[in-house]
């Protein structure tokens, strides 16, 4: 959850393929799939809040 948190705090977001490309995985790693709904800063600001609050849990 930290790892997710942490691409989302971003205010650019970084390359789905560059993210995937570690893992021969182009198109394929999360960010690519996430919904547009979901892409904007105040959405993923958010979430990354609520993701690093259930991680202290």
């Amino acid at each position: 959850m930290a790892h997710i948190a942490g691409i989302l705090r971003k205010q650019i977001l970084p390359d789905p393929r560059d993210l995937g490309a570690e893992y021969s995985a182009v198109n394929s790693h999360w960010l690519s799939r996430m919904d547009k709904d979901w892409l904007g800063w105040k959405v993923r600001q958010e979430v990354a809040r609520r993701l690093s609050a259930a991680s202290k849990i």
